[in-house]
């Protein structure tokens, strides 16, 4: 690969940076994070990568739909957690956890 001419070197490495990034992520579909913290962890980055306005169209729609994974896999990962917790009540008894103010 030729370097830029100088006026586009910015452009170039930005492109050098968020290539290696991009393979590295959102290539890997269905190959979700091994918990919920890796991929809170990948979707903020993700999000900040999309809105700094550096990726191609091809790579922001595959950022999008990795995002779109992540996300899924984070409030399922959520439900599934508020499903196990109970809170105890007056009567010394579990009760499954509620949202709702009583």
């Amino acid at each position: 690969m030729q370097p830029p001419p100088i006026g586009k070197l910015t452009h170039y490495v930005s492109f050098v940076t968020v290539r290696p990034f991009f393979q590295s992520n959102f290539m890997r579909k269905n190959n979700l994070p091994p918990n919920f913290e890796s991929a809170l962890a990948e979707l903020e980055s993700t999000v900040t990568l999309m809105e700094s306005g550096q990726l191609p169209l091809d790579q922001s729609l595959a950022a999008f739909q990795r995002g779109t994974e992540l996300l899924r896999y984070c409030r399922q990962a959520l439900a599934e957690t508020e499903q196990q917790v109970q809170l105890l009540d007056d009567t010394n008894t579990l009760q499954p956890y509620s949202d709702t103010d009583e």
